[in-house]
């Protein structure tokens, strides 16, 4: 058998990076990373590739013959190979990370393709929705100013009106009172009954008229304030005394409690007056054999004394859900109080817009069956800005 160089080649990631070129003359203490291809090797030369410093692979020189030492020409050879398959591995390596660039960038390119398509439907969409949301904001701009306009017309016309009703009105009270006069003076009793219902049903009306001026002229804001100073002791004796047929009718007990720094008060006497007998009215008439208690009471309240005017009653009460829109206009706790206490609903809306304008409010505490308490509140001197 004639002697024989064979080239065997092993590619590993894993190989040992400290690893030397090695040569031996011995193929079992110096075994080739694999199974060697010429098992009748007497000569073996290593050389480790490298790459990057570290070592990916062994080309291996086997020697078939008698044992010999490898010369330098045939080391170099061997380096020189080693390196050419390093540079081969390289460009290979350098390749795939290329065409994987390549794959990533495309793929990257596709889905900012894909994100910038659906952030312009999405922007379409919400600049869509945008010019949608203004035409509604416009349109309910418009509706809105219409609304107020109509209100403001329907205020206007019920307080040309109401003057309109009120002139006739207070004559057919006037002659139905004159026309009493004579019967009382001419004996003719059995007129009396029915002239007294002409007038009563006529002051009822008139009353609802009035309250239906008041509140169109606040909602048209055409109310005004005649603020003057006045004894505030005087207008609840005043009320009450006006008061005494319904606190007999009811059979209740009417109890006052003023405290003694109660003193004069600045502000519309008119509406003060109004706001007052609204709320002991609506507690005697709603209460039936009980107490109605006012207390009228005098206290600072930072730089300002505020007049607190309670009502309480021992009378029906209301539920919570009663309570709501109690002092919207022309609504009542219950409908049936309505049928039986009779009211139009006016009365707790005026007294608390009257009580707002002088720069005040009404607050109100209720139990169902037990009673409610009604409190107002407002400044001793109103100041004519409010």
């Amino acid at each position: 058998e004639m002697p024989a160089n064979n080239l065997n080649l092993a590619i590993d990631p894993g190989c040992d990076s400290e690893q030397e070129n090695r040569e031996s003359e011995d193929t079992q203490s110096q075994p080739f990373p694999g199974p060697s291809m010429f098992p009748k090797s007497s000569s073996i030369l290593n050389v480790a590739i490298r790459l990057g410093g570290h070592i990916v692979g062994i080309l291996s020189l086997e020697h078939i013959g008698a044992p010999r030492q490898w010369g330098l020409s045939e080391r170099t050879f061997a380096d020189a190979l080693a390196n050419l398959v390093a540079l081969a591995i390289e460009g290979f390596e350098r390749q795939r990370a290329q065409e994987a660039l390549h794959k990533a960038k495309s793929q990257l390119e596709i889905t900012v393709e894909q994100r910038t398509s659906q952030l312009t439907a999405a922007n379409k969409l919400l600049r869509i929705e945008i010019a949608e949301r203004k035409r509604a904001e416009i349109a309910l701009q418009e509706a809105l100013h219409k609304a107020e306009a109509a209100s403001r017309a329907k205020s206007t016309f019920l307080a040309n009106m109401s003057h309109e009703l009120r002139t006739p009105l207070n004559a057919i009270i006037g002659y139905s009172e004159i026309l009493e006069e004579i019967a009382v003076d001419d004996g003719l009793k059995y007129l009396i009954p029915d002239l007294h219902k002409i007038s009563g049903a006529g002051r009822h009306l008139l009353t609802l008229i009035n309250d239906i001026l008041d509140l169109s002229k606040i909602e048209a804001g055409r109310m005004e304030l005649y603020l003057e100073s006045f004894d505030l002791r005087n207008l609840i004796e005043e009320v009450v005394a006006t008061l005494h047929p319904l606190v007999e009718k009811n059979r209740n007990q009417l109890q006052v409690s003023c405290s003694p720094n109660l003193g004069v008060m600045y502000a519309d006497l008119t509406k003060v007056r109004q706001i007052l007998f609204n709320l002991l009215s609506n507690a005697l008439k709603f209460t039936e054999a009980g107490t109605v208690l006012l207390s009228a009471t005098r206290e600072q309240a930072g730089s300002s004394d505020w007049i607190y005017l309670r009502v309480a009653d021992t009378g029906i009460g209301m539920s919570a859900f009663q309570q709501q829109g109690l002092f919207e206009p022309f609504i009542q706790g219950d409908a049936s109080t309505t049928r039986k206490y009779g009211g139009t609903g006016l009365g707790l809306a005026i007294s608390r817009l009257f009580c707002q304008i002088m720069g005040g409010d009404i607050t109100l505490e209720s139990q169902l069956g037990v009673g409610s308490t009604f409190t107002v509140h407002l400044k001793a001197k109103v100041d004519i800005c409010e």
